[in-house]
């Protein structure tokens, strides 16, 4: 996502240090290349709001994907889609091309980021859920702090997204042979199958044996359901209104929309030096 800092305008902080500094070429980026001056100008910008579009429609579809298909093949398939996409766009003809691309790349990040994030606290214990925010948050940090040597030394927009795209082209194929599907997602399916299998992994690697049985954990959930949802059904408008009257979470949202938009992205494309 953040790349878009570092592809949008030609910079020479690489130049820096060099005794002849006039032989520095700038870097190649999208408004450099494509001629995005004068009335063209903001095209240049509008590839960064096509990501983030991406965003709020992935957000959307492949959450309901991984409520209804589950969460492995949706984080699966995000992932690829990010990667493959990503490694795509670089070979753009015009700026046009690239903010399709560009759409497409920010609605699979959602569903790799954000589903990835439900599957990881779907399948461990309530005592370590606090540390999955906080692991998923440092990675983040230390993937952004580690684009910035790369775009440092990687002088072509194209070739930039090339190498930041790759990785989780590489990991999506991992998540091919290695992702499991989410222990939660199996249990609320009445999946026993799935659910044994989960429980039987657990036990071999806790050297415990469980003192309860999947089809008794399926049970458990759908008696529970069944007296919890004894009522009417709650209607989309009845779980907006839950949800605004909850204070504590309007102010998560605000927050978080802050840190996100402001202090982000657009913060480092305000400065003059991205890095």
């Amino acid at each position: 996502m953040m790349s878009s800092a570092f592809i949008t305008d030609s910079d020479t902080s690489h130049c820096s240090g060099i005794a002849n500094s006039t032989t520095c070429v700038p870097t190649v980026s999208l408004r450099s290349e494509f001629k995005l001056f004068g009335e063209n100008s903001s095209l240049a910008d509008w590839t960064t709001s096509a990501f983030m579009i991406g965003n709020m429609i992935g957000g959307s579809a492949l959450s309901h994907m991984a409520d209804r298909s589950g969460r492995r093949p949706a984080v699966m398939w995000s992932t690829l889609g990010l990667g493959f996409v990503g490694c795509l766009s670089a070979l753009s003809p015009n700026v046009y091309v690239f903010s399709v691309m560009r759409c497409f790349q920010g609605a699979f990040f959602t569903g790799s980021s954000l589903i990835g994030w439900v599957l990881a606290y779907e399948c461990i214990s309530k005592s370590l859920r606090s540390y999955t925010t906080l692991i998923f948050g440092a990675m983040w940090v230390l993937g952004y702090c580690g684009l910035a040597p790369l775009a440092y030394l990687i002088h072509d927009w194209r070739w930039l997204m090339m190498a930041s795209s790759a990785p989780a082209l590489v990991l999506g194929i991992l998540y091919v042979c290695t992702l499991p599907e989410s222990f939660h997602y199996l249990v609320s399916k009445g999946d026993v199958q799935g659910t044994a299998k989960w429980m039987l992994t657990v036990e071999e690697y806790s050297s415990a044996i469980l003192p309860f049985s999947a089809e008794k954990i399926i049970d458990d959930l759908r008696f529970a359901q069944k007296k919890h949802f004894s009522g009417e059904p709650s209607s989309g408008l009845s779980m907006l209104k839950e949800l605004l009257d909850s204070k504590i979470f309007l102010l998560y949202t605000f927050v978080l929309a802050y840190l996100w938009w402001a202090l982000g992205l657009y913060m480092v494309k305000r400065l003059k030096n991205s890095f």
